[in-house]
């Protein structure tokens, strides 16, 4: 399991740093 990837920006995801650049919730397009 990769433990560097964090929910840092706490939306429900694991993804921080995507959140962060972009004004729309583009960690979760395509990973339906």
């Amino acid at each position: 399991m990769i433990c560097d990837i964090v929910d840092a920006d706490d939306d429900g995801d694991n993804w921080d740093d995507v959140d962060d650049m972009f004004p729309y919730d583009s960690s979760r397009v395509g990973r339906f």
